[in-house]
């Protein structure tokens, strides 16, 4: 059974009033209801929201889920708040409220900042790659000249030895 925190209209036509009560989510919005744990008045200016701290407490902590409206009074009574304290990972109402108060706007800026941060870092890790196969390449020629040299050298001694010993014959 999925259980929701939600308000329950109450009052007369056009004068709203509602009770903030446990129920469960198949049930109607003004039906039944599983125990009454609080009152809202937004009529009332400024407007009223009382609720038995304890009680919704218990149910929050029993996984009982608030609807967007409950979630809002709760943050702005601190309960939520008190509630988060106590668990150690965020439920999907809290994301979700974040998600919310970022707006798309900024998730996007934050997402575009991550991917040219992410850019920049490939382009960093291409140029050094680039850089380092330049000085490979360097090393190697200078090498292949060492090695050309060393050739060389050994040719013109070889040949100067023949030339010597064709003189000498």
């Amino acid at each position: 059974m999925a259980v929701k925190i939600r308000l329950m209209r109450v009052g007369k036509k056009k004068q709203p009033t509602y009770r903030v009560v446990i129920a469960d989510s198949r049930s109607p919005r003004d039906g039944r209801y599983i125990e009454i744990i609080g009152q809202y008045e937004p009529r009332k200016d400024p407007s009223v929201f009382a609720i038995d701290n304890d009680k919704a407490l218990g149910w929050l902590r029993k996984g009982a889920q608030p609807t967007e409206q409950v979630h809002k009074l709760l943050i702005g009574t601190g309960l939520w708040a008190e509630f988060e304290a106590e668990s150690p990972n965020p439920t999907l109402a809290t994301r979700t409220a974040k998600a919310r108060t970022l707006g798309t706007s900024k998730a996007r800026a934050i997402k575009d900042e991550a991917a040219k941060a992410e850019a920049a870092a490939n382009a960093a890790a291409e140029s050094a790659a680039n850089a380092a196969a330049k000085a490979a390449a360097e090393a190697a020629k200078a090498a292949a000249e060492a090695v050309a040299e060393e050739v060389a050298e050994e040719a013109t001694e070889e040949v100067a030895e023949d030339a010597t010993a064709e003189v000498s014959e």
